[in-house]
């Protein structure tokens, strides 16, 4: 095998690979990725192959380099990439590590163009982020090296160890440091401007800080781990054992969080030092210089430490209070404005909300059952255009709600349904929006015992349908110019002519009443349909000039013959 096909292999294993859900499946990823870096060995364009590889795996369609395109270009029609966090954050930390050689000049060169790009393919959230795993990864060096644990030395302390630590940072993380403090620069002046209309970006929401992350999921952890109990009988004799279990476990998530808490407090003094409009910068410059001499091992003068880094802890405070005050008078953080003060939240503010916020609203205020909200969300979404589209087929089986009784008086139920109607109205006129009409007639199967497969093949059938949209009768796009649209689920024939038959639709899968009569054993394996009732779909129910789009949770593998015959 030749280098190149080598590399090629393992590129294909890298762009196919699933999100990591675990340590061992995250270390795979992160190992995979280091045998890319080893396959492009001096080779440039392997390495540009490589980093944009890595970027589309995250670029996705609320980037902001998403949306200036689609902004450019007047269309709806934008090419997205995966949209893994995950998988591109270990991917970046594995490239940091091979970078940190300084003979790899290669590897610190593509690490540089990768951060310059993913703040336009991912947002504010990956430069924040990234900070933290490059300074976390710094920090867990310094603990291991002087042997420090959880709870024996001050975080003030080891905060200003860190510090020193960085005064000479790695080239990455000096420029991912300054790209954030610059961002925060320019929401700094948005904020000072007077009647400024423009919003500041969503850094202040993502910026490390001391605080930032809970002790909530290391408790979790720690509970699962030690769910099997002491073990044997009466808890005693080999049960012994399981309490050492469940005390090693419990350090080893409070140490997580020690360090996970370490590494934010580091990386929030690193990005706010570089900062240009901050209130008493000067003053801020002269704690971070008297923290950074109280840190020497000549002084160690832990008070003054303490002290310094108080007080520059108390300004960030400040500055972020206020970036956040800002960002919620004008629609943002609208999930946090509502648990400060509810009746804060008001129409103009709702009306201009993210999706995101206004997802995250919806979901406090139905828990709350506070109908006031659901209100004001409902009369958001009565405008087509304010209505925000369902992030993927899980949300709206998450957001289901099932249609009130005519005869009820729940009003908060029937809000709750006005709303998921209309996300569910917007998700078919996106999907209408970016689809491509043909002449040709169209068959869309999904057999397996799947609600997403069943849900997402209602969906695009829908949109090529060419039905109205609803209570309007308007569609956000020209009529689909299609012969024929036949949509089978689980092998029975189902109606998606108007919006209401295609919501009747959703409302029996999502409900569990659908049948599913493609159930002979032959046809069934695990839940996944098999070849054989591909096959037997193919022979029996698609049509002569007919295209087959088959929604399947496992891969189908058609004899050639048979593809011959397709084609």
């Amino acid at each position: 095998m030749t280098s190149e096909d080598h590399f090629d292999n393992i590129l294909q294993t890298f762009v196919n690979s699933r999100r990591p859900d675990d340590a061992s499946s995250k270390e795979g990823v992160k190992a995979l990725v280091k045998q890319l870096i080893d396959a492009c060995d001096q080779d440039p364009l392997r390495w540009k192959t490589l980093v944009l590889v890595l970027i589309h795996k995250r670029y996705h369609l609320l980037s902001p380099q998403a949306k200036f395109e689609k902004m450019a270009k007047a269309e709806q029609n934008i090419t997205a990439g995966d949209g893994e966090r995950l998988i591109f954050y270990t991917a970046a930390s594995a490239l940091w590590e091979k970078s940190q050689d300084p003979n790899n000049t290669h590897a610190a060169a593509a690490l540089r163009v990768l951060l310059r790009v993913s703040p336009l393919a991912g947002g504010t959230r990956d430069i924040c982020t990234i900070i933290v795993k490059f300074v976390d990864a710094e920090l867990r060096k310094i603990l291991e090296a002087t042997k420090i644990l959880a709870g024996t030395e001050s975080t003030s302390h080891l905060v200003a160890l860190g510090l020193v630590h960085f005064q000479k940072m790695d080239a990455a993380s000096e420029m991912l440091c300054q790209l954030a403090a610059d961002l925060l620069d320019e929401d700094l002046d948005i904020v000072r401007s007077k009647n400024s209309n423009d919003l500041p970006s969503t850094m202040h929401m993502f910026v490390p800080h001391r605080d930032r992350g809970s002790k909530r999921s290391s408790k979790k952890h720690t509970n699962a781990v030690n769910s099997g109990g002491r073990g044997g009988r009466g808890g005693r004799g080999r049960g012994r054992p399981g309490r050492g279990t469940a005390a090693a476990s419990s350090r080893i998530a409070e140490q997580h969080y020690f360090d996970r808490q370490l590494a934010n407090a580091v990386a929030e003094i690193l990005i706010w030092t570089k900062t240009c409009n901050m209130n008493d910068k000067d003053k801020f410059a002269s704690m971070y210089q008297n923290l950074l001499l109280s840190a020497r091992p000549s002084s160690n003068n832990k008070e003054a430490i303490k002290r310094n880094l108080h007080a520059m802890q108390t300004i960030i405070r400040k500055h972020r209070q206020q970036l956040n005050r800002f960002a919620r008078e004008r629609g943002q953080m609208l999930r946090d404005q509502f648990v400060l003060d509810p009746k804060e939240v008001d129409l103009s503010r709702i009306k201009r909300g993210k999706t995101g916020d206004i997802a995250a609203l919806t979901k406090l205020a139905q828990k709350k059952e506070d109908t006031r909200i659901l209100r004001l969300v409902n009369l958001r979404f009565s405008d087509p255009s304010k209505a925000t589209k369902f992030g993927s087929v899980g949300e709206l089986i998450s957001s289901w709600v099932k249609e009130p009784e005519a005869s009820s008086d729940d009003e908060l139920g029937r809000l709750q349904r006005n709303i998921f109607v209309a996300k569910v109205r917007a998700t078919a006129s996106y999907l209408r929006s970016v689809i491509k009409s043909t002449e040709k007639s169209l068959l869309i199967a999904s057999f397996d015992n799947s609600q997403s497969n069943h849900i997402a093949s209602a969906l695009v059938s829908f949109a090529f349908s060419g039905a109205l949209l609803g209570d309007d009768g308007t569609s956000s796009a020209e009529p689909m110019e299609y012969k024929e649209i036949r949509l089978l689920i689980g092998g029975v024939s189902k109606d998606v002519s108007s919006f209401d038959s295609f919501l009747s639709l959703l409302d029996e899968i999502v409900s569990g009443s659908s049948k599913n009569e493609v159930d002979a054993p032959s046809f069934m394996n695990d839940s996944i349909a098999t070849t054989k009732a591909v096959l037997n779909l193919i022979d029996r129910h698609l049509k002569n000039s007919e295209v087959l789009l088959l929604f399947s949770s496992g891969d189908i593998t058609i004899p050639s013959d048979v593809m011959e015959d397709l084609t």
